[in-house]
């Protein structure tokens, strides 16, 4: 394993708690067959199989998917690419927590993305995400200092300024506006106005 990547699983291997937005979405949601998409080493996917959920675990990084399975060994790990998703067969509920959803580049995977997690989910099944929130980034001090980083070849690169993000998510229907092009309907926002990042869910209204 590359230092690089020594350091990064270490570092997601000590985080074992859940955000309290994240407390207040996997106790609301309803338990079934749950796919955590970015998976880590497992924080969310842990949560969600004590929570009832038959959960599986899908991470782009080989080395986060290895402590994974030796911290869980009862929940299955995948690797996988987002934006390239395996037949995995239909979820209940999709999760891609911890803004792995602005963390694919360029915009073209990251609709690439939201298209696979609407057709592997059942209809009606939920995708639960978080994103950088654009009010809070549109704010000088944070301009200046936030990047993104974006996966590419062994470790993440700063690829996308903030900006980018700010024109893909601003919209005067709501931040999760977007989604409805993909045939998702937002029911719930978690998340103060100027909060860091923000929870959504959003529910599969459409077929395919």
């Amino acid at each position: 394993m590359v230092e690089a990547w020594a350091e990064a699983v270490d570092r997601y291997a000590e985080k074992t708690e859940l955000f309290p937005d994240e407390r207040k979405i996997i106790d609301a949601l309803e338990p079934g067959r749950t796919l955590d998409l970015g998976c880590g080493t497992g924080r969310v996917t842990r949560f969600l199989k004590d929570a009832g959920h038959t959960v599986e675990g899908v991470d782009i990084c080989p080395e986060m998917v290895e402590r994974a399975r030796i911290l869980h060994p009862d929940i299955p790990f995948t690797v996988g690419d987002a934006a390239q998703l395996p037949p995995l067969g239909q979820f209940d509920n999709i999760v891609f927590s911890f803004n792995g959803l602005d963390c694919i580049y360029p915009e073209t995977r990251r609709n690439d993305a939201v298209r696979g997690i609407h057709r592997l989910l059942k209809l009606g099944g939920t995708f639960v995400y978080s994103t950088h929130n654009w009010l809070w980034l549109l704010k000088p001090s944070r301009r200046t200092l936030r990047q993104i980083r974006h996966y590419e070849g062994p470790y993440y690169v700063d690829r996308m300024k903030i900006g980018d993000l700010i024109l893909y998510y601003s919209n005067p229907l709501g931040e999760a506006a977007w989604l409805r092009d993909f045939g998702f309907r937002e029911v719930r926002k978690y998340g103060g106005a100027l909060d860091a990042w923000n929870y959504y869910t959003a529910v599969k209204v459409s077929g395919g």
